[in-house]
């Protein structure tokens, strides 16, 4: 199934360990405001790309510093994809959004187990139509947040 996406998708890149916060671009949130919502929902993508663009990365820390700083929360992490594409390939790259994102959280210091996963593929447009800027609005992960002593998911 690996070899199902092709190579540029599959190869993720050097993995930095421990987590190095200079990779990141310096956070806007001071300590006041690093306990509340990120502003931004989403991480958007390239076109039929999983890594995270650099202009991303400062709402990905916004995400960790919200995890870090709320050890009561959990995070579901979407993965959405355009509509360009077969089913089976969408979910794939969708999948391997989301689990890009939740790896990086990872080495932020978020547990593991307070994240997971979905795909969603291109069954959850933000905008519906057929062209280029609906495609690049569609290719995103979003964060879904549940308090972890919550009886439901959903």
């Amino acid at each position: 199934m690996e070899n199902f996406l092709p190579p540029a998708i599959i190869d993720l890149g050097p993995k930095t360990r421990p987590y190095d916060k200079s990779v990141l671009p310096p956070s806007n949130s001071s300590a006041e405001t690093s306990d509340r919502v990120p502003p931004k929902d989403s991480i958007h993508f390239g076109f039929n790309q999983f890594s995270i663009p650099a202009k991303e990365l400062g709402a990905l820390q916004a995400h960790g510093d919200y995890l870090l700083h709320s050890p009561h929360l959990m995070a579901t992490i979407e993965g959405h994809t355009d509509e360009n594409g077969g089913d089976e390939y969408n979910f794939i790259l969708g999948r391997k959004r989301a689990q890009t994102v939740k790896d990086r959280l990872i080495k932020m210091g978020v547990e593991d187990d307070r994240l997971e996963v979905k795909s969603f593929s291109k069954s959850q447009p933000l905008n519906p139509a057929h062209n280029k800027e609906a495609w690049q609005e569609n290719r995103r992960v979003e964060f879904r947040y549940l308090d972890k002593n919550s009886k439901s998911k959903d």
